[in-house]
């Protein structure tokens, strides 16, 4: 009887431990499963940001892994030579409309002897060679004022240039995100096309 109490004890523990250990080992693969599901990478989309002319970085706003807004400024190109050369375009512009005042006034002034020189020809008060002076006179001083109108609209659309190339000094991330990569340190000089940052766009996976 006693010996029969003994084997069915000895059967239970042997059942407990059979148990406990598929127990531990379903949990165990359990884990396993769950690491694996939570192992990977994450991709975000990202864009590069490249300045368009070769200059120095004067300033770094922001650095790896800090937040940027989009039209946010984060980096900053030596921009003392543009605006140099945007100064004197500006002066050139004030010099141009000025000698445009003056041929426009020299021309009209030609423009009235031409019609007096022209009136006294047709009354036969003066030779036809004093009518084509005047006449030479008049065309040379249309030919300078249309030079001087040419020399403004130049003068103009190089300020416009320079003022498109000052703006691009600054370089803005097109987007929100998140600075993934910094590639360029102050003080360093860039070239166009050279990838100084990376901006992870974290709303578009």
């Amino acid at each position: 009887m006693k010996k029969k109490i003994w084997v069915a004890i000895i059967l239970l523990i042997i059942s407990f431990v059979i148990i406990g250990l598929y127990l531990w080992q379903s949990q165990r693969t359990k884990t396993k499963t769950e690491e694996i599901r939570l192992s990977g990478t994450i991709e975000i989309t990202s864009v590069d940001i490249s300045p368009e002319m070769a200059e120095r970085v004067i300033l770094i706003n922001r650095f790896e892994g800090e937040q940027v807004k989009k039209g946010e400024v984060i980096l900053t190109l030596d921009n003392n030579t543009i605006l140099a050369s945007l100064k004197a375009a500006q002066a050139a512009e004030k010099t141009a409309a000025a000698q445009i005042s003056i041929t426009k006034e020299q021309m009209e002034n030609v423009r009235k002897n031409l019609v007096r020189f022209k009136k006294l020809y047709d009354e036969k008060a003066i030779p036809e060679s004093k009518y084509d002076d005047a006449k030479t006179a008049f065309k040379t001083a249309s030919d300078t004022h249309m030079m001087a109108l040419h020399s403004l609209d130049e003068v103009k659309a190089r300020i416009d240039s320079l003022s498109i190339f000052l703006k691009k000094t600054e370089l803005i991330s097109p987007i929100d995100g998140i600075v993934l990569e910094r590639n360029v340190e102050t003080g360093e000089i860039t070239y166009p096309g050279e990838v100084l940052m990376v901006i992870g766009d974290t709303s578009k996976p």
